[in-house]
């Protein structure tokens, strides 16, 4: 699975469309420096999902749109778009300039990388990122082996690079290209974050354990727990069994129980009732009394006042009989005052012997009740003495009751709950234990076969492009890069490293895609042939190519029939005969004379 590139194309409000056709071919774009090649590179890796935008120049300014059209294997046709100002993307179906009306349906665009992981087998592979963790196969990482700026065809960095956050996951990709398979059976060590999760798993166990061995028993096991479980189950059994088969009499010393009891409440309740009116009797037996006080000494007086005469005001000397407020003043008034307080005294009297004789009956009731109290609660006595005579026959005669049971076992249950979170615990503080423990992450990929062949397409290919010195060349799974002569590839001079790059990176395309390995598809190589002709490059002390190098490299390129798109973009221009053997575009820069000028439209 993999896409051929169509068109790149780049515009703006009223610019004029900056494109290349490559319509599925190998290609080849040339010129001199400072035309913008280097930005068709940086173009094809944002059309494809890359964060870093092309770096602008003076013939840029004013595009902002950038439309990648490709193909993929099954034939379906798409543009994938990039805005050069603010990032955002799009996926359209089928080819286009600038994005259609209604390009995505349902408002949810898709995402470049996404899709094109999809395109290119990626989307499935897991690859090893990091010690301990597994991430998908991305978009990246297939540009990472497709497209090379200048600077990285001629570094000297390895292809796996020297970022070592991304060594694990360059290693992971190349092999994946190279074989097909990824790390989805590898056995994982636990990475920093999870061995961090696991130190901090085995201080919360170490806290719960000191919480649940301070509350359990001393010197207890769970074959103690189990033995006393038994124990205790044996005896509810029984007593269970003892409770059903005399279930009949004790339900009858039961109800005869509760009605005794109502009985209690009853006569209680009405002895109370009584007890209060006593009470509020001999409140009024007090109140008689006072009342016959006060009428003796009412009767007392009025029967003195006639001895007594009148006496006039000593103020104004007004007689009393006189004064309207002792007209009643009389001695025949003193004598009626005298008579109506004895005879109130004697109703009061009679009403004293009344009185007396109601509470003589209510301490009588009283006294009743309280015996017929005193009777029920004896009778009350002796229905539990006959439920604790029928209970002493029980399994239970040694005070323990069912419910004691009961309580007793679910205790034991939960000491028995406690071990076994403490057995579960322990384990898994020694499973969590081992992960706190950093180790190497091992991995072992066999890619020794898909190697070779790699490796026997790569000197092919530079004996056919006249290379010389080239006689053995072998795979270096460290830095997912190749050996010349047992001398690392970056080792060689600048026109080497990148004719044995180009070299390296098409014999991979060209595996992977008759394999059905994840690939772009396609390789963009910037300045693959540095010779002596280029003043840009060389030096002294540098080893470049001989300039047959590039005539028999171009040669190569016109007559490609291998899968996989070839793009190359160089300062040096082939012959004319070769030239109009290979799909090209030239710019000629600021020179002058007919042609193009360069990637943008001057």
């Amino acid at each position: 699975m993999s896409i051929q590139l169509h068109r790149l194309c780049v515009t703006g409000p009223g610019r004029e469309p900056a494109e290349l056709l490559f319509a599925g071919r190998s290609y080849l774009v040339f010129g001199p420096t400072d035309t913008g090649k280097s930005y068709v590179l940086e173009s094809l890796r944002y059309g494809l999902g890359s964060s870093g935008k092309p770096r602008e120049n003076q013939f840029s300014a004013g595009y902002t749109r950038l439309a990648l059209q490709l193909k993929s294997a099954a034939g379906e046709e798409l543009t994938f778009f990039r805005d050069l100002v603010d990032g955002s993307e799009a996926v359209c179906d089928g080819y286009h300039q600038t994005p259609p009306q209604g390009a995505v349906p349902g408002g949810k665009p898709r995402k470049i990388a996404v899709v094109l992981a999809q395109l290119c087998g990626a989307s499935e592979k897991r690859i090893l990122v990091k010690a301990g963790k597994r991430e998908g196969l991305a978009a990246g990482d297939l540009r990472h082996f497709s497209l090379f700026d200048e600077i990285e065809t001629l570094d000297l960095k390895p292809l796996v690079g020297t970022d070592t956050n991304l060594l694990t996951r360059r290693r992971a990709s190349g092999a994946v290209i190279l074989t097909g398979h990824d790390d989805e059976g590898l056995t994982l060590v636990a990475s920093a974050a999870k061995r961090a999760s696991a130190g901090g798993y085995v201080e919360a166990v170490d806290e719960e354990l000191a919480i649940l061995n301070a509350r359990l028993p001393k010197d207890v096991s769970s074959s103690n727990v189990l033995e006393a479980m038994a124990k205790l189950d044996t005896r509810i059994q029984e007593l269970q069994t003892f409770l059903r088969s005399n279930e009949n009499a004790l339900n009858e010393l039961k109800r005869d129980r509760l009605h005794l009891q109502r009985e209690v409440r009853r006569i209680a309740n009405e002895r109370i009732a009584l007890t209060e009116a006593r009470t509020r009797f001999e409140l009024l037996r007090e109140k008689y009394s006072s009342d016959l006080q006060r009428l003796e000494a009412v009767e007392t007086a009025a029967s003195v006042m006639d001895v007594f005469a009148p006496q006039p005001c000593p103020l104004c000397d007004t007689p009393l009989v006189v004064q309207s407020r002792h007209v009643h003043a009389e001695n025949d008034s003193f004598a009626l005052m005298a008579e109506a307080a004895r005879a109130e005294s004697q109703k009061i009297s009679h009403l004293q012997h009344g009185l007396a004789s109601a509470i003589r009956e209510l301490d009588d009731d009283i006294e009743s009740l309280t015996v017929d109290l005193r009777e029920v609660r004896k009778r009350e006595e002796d229905n539990l003495a006959e439920q604790d005579a029928l209970f002493a026959k029980s399994p239970g005669a040694d005070g323990v009751g069912l419910s004691a049971l009961a309580t007793q076992r679910t205790e034991w249950a939960l000491v028995l709950r406690d071990l076994d979170r403490v057995d579960v615990l322990v384990k898994r503080r020694e499973e969590y234990s081992q992960l706190t423990k950093r180790k190497t992450q091992t991995v072992d990929r066999n890619v020794a076969e898909d190697a070779v062949s790699v490796c026997n397409r790569i000197k092919a290919l530079l004996s056919e492009w006249g290379v010389p010195g080239v006689e053995a060349v072998h795979f270096d799974e460290k830095n997912v890069d190749i050996q010349i002569n047992q001398r690392n590839r970056i080792s060689f001079g600048k026109g080497k490293r990148g004719i044995f790059l180009t070299a390296y990176v098409v014999a991979l395309m060209e595996h992977a895609l008759q394999s059905g390995n994840p690939h772009l598809g396609f390789v963009a190589v910037d300045s693959p042939v540095v010779t002596y002709k280029d003043p840009k490059h060389g030096g002294k002390g540098e080893e470049l190519l001989d300039t047959t190098v590039a005539d028999r490299f171009y040669e190569w390129l016109a007559a490609r029939q291998e899968s996989g798109q070839v793009i190359v973009l160089e300062n040096e221009e082939p012959s004319t005969a070769l030239l109009e053997q290979i799909p090209h575009t030239e710019f000629i820069g600021e020179s002058g004379g007919a042609g193009r000028r360069g990637f943008f439209p001057s």
